[in-house]
Parts: structure tokens; C-alpha cells; sequence
């Protein structure tokens, strides 16, 4: 049976994958922005722990794209 995506799942999402990113882009020296773009292009040699930082890339680009998708008919209270 598929999960159902809600508007705060995503958030605490969001929120986890956050300091996941950091970690990377501590280590490396990158910001995830700029990281994914070069692996997306093959401009990167390939490193121990690329495919995961990637993965995290497009975990949270899916968050963002869905977020933005749903939350067209919230209103801030």
C-alpha cells in the first residue's frame, strides 16, 4: 500500500534531510546546490559517498517540487 505524502510530512522531510546535507557539505567543502548540479553533468570525479549525497539531493528537490505543488490553497493564519 503507498504512503500517503502530507503537507507536514514533508516539512519534518525537509527537516531531516537538512543536516544530512550539511554534514556533506561540510566535509567537502560544496553547497548541495552547486554539488548536484556538477554530479548531474559528470563534472565530478566519483567519490565515496556521492550517490548518497545525490540521493539526498533529489529527496529533497522531490520535498521542495511537492510542497510547492500542494500548498497553493494554504492560507497563513
Amino acid at each position: 500500500m503507498a504512503e500517503i505524502m502530507t503537507l507536514d510530512g514533508i516539512i519534518d522531510d525537509l527537516h531531516a534531510i537538512e543536516p544530512l546535507l550539511l554534514q556533506f557539505e561540510k566535509k567537502y567543502k560544496l553547497l548541495s546546490t552547486y554539488f548536484y548540479k556538477l554530479y548531474q553533468t559528470g563534472k565530478l570525479e566519483c567519490e565515496e559517498g556521492f550517490q548518497e549525497w545525490a540521493a539526498l539531493c533529489e529527496a529533497k528537490l522531490h520535498c521542495e517540487r511537492f510542497f510547492k505543488n500542494h500548498s497553493v490553497n494554504l492560507r497563513l493564519s
